[in-house]
């Protein structure tokens, strides 16, 4: 028993290091009690609470990044409606909370269908919505992971990988709107598929990019699916061209990654 754990640890301990980097990153949630939710930006930027004199900030709350306040104004409150519309068993369809009542599941940054949204329907807003956040992380670096090792690359370099994807720019920046992000954290998990469909030709590949996609479309973004779609169109090329070689196939190849 101790020498499976051993080698099952040896194996896989790039994954178990990335996990706690993700904790460590996330401490705030699981030792303070916090919230991943900019609401310095609620009290700092909006009327009526950026009128009252807080003690300690005679000048005002500052705010750390004013560009994501959505996440307070609509991305969070969505969630937490679609999370109420799913455990009293309904399709969130309708949104009655806004005007007169908006569409709401044909509103594509509600993520009314996104599958990791049955986090809301075992736990709390708070503690689903900050799982949701805390996902993004963790599944973006084990996700590239997987795909640079599928390339062969060392566990150290496709760690020091999966860390990059994980804490780049984009990812960090727009981590609390738990949106273009999720669309984003698929993407190496689209191109190892599509990486074995095309080598492997297995019918279980196909619809393992199927099911990527659907996260993908669902995550409440529209610009990173397509930016996602183009790398997959080219990627695929990349493989048809350069990799699998057979130019007899080439079209029969090109025609079959695009259906």
């Amino acid at each position: 028993m101790k020498k499976r754990l051993f080698q099952f640890f040896k194996k896989y301990w790039p994954i178990f290091i990335f996990i706690l980097i993700s904790l460590l990153f996330f401490y705030p949630v699981f030792l303070e009690n916090k919230i991943p939710l900019p609401t310095d930006a609620l009290v700092g930027a909006h009327i009526p609470w950026s009128e009252v004199k807080w003690k300690g900030y005679p000048a005002g709350v500052p705010i750390k990044n004013q560009e994501i306040t959505d996440a307070i104004s609509q991305f969070y409150p969505w969630r937490k409606l679609v999370g109420e519309f799913w455990r009293a068993g309904k399709v969130p369809l309708w949104n009655p909370y806004m005007f007169n009542g908006t569409p709401f599941l044909a509103t594509l940054h509600s993520a009314a269908l996104y599958p990791l949204n049955l986090l809301y329907v075992f736990f709390n807003d708070y503690i689903a919505w900050s799982s949701l956040v805390f996902s993004q992380i963790l599944l973006s670096g084990i996700f590239m992971y997987v795909f640079l090792r599928s390339l062969n690359l060392r566990n150290i370099a496709s760690l020091m990988g999966g860390i990059t994807f994980a804490f780049s720019g984009y990812m960090v920046a727009w981590l609390e709107f738990a949106t273009g992000g999720h669309a984003g954290l698929w993407l190496p998990l689209l191109l190892y598929f599509e990486r074995k469909m095309l080598l492997e030709k297995k019918a279980i590949y196909v619809i393992a990019v199927v099911a990527t996609y659907f996260m993908i479309f669902t995550a409440g973004d529209f610009q990173v699916p397509l930016f996602i779609s183009i790398t997959y169109l080219l990627f695929g090329a990349y493989l048809i061209y350069f990799e699998i070689k057979q130019k007899k196939e080439s079209l029969k190849n090109l025609i079959y990654l695009i259906c």
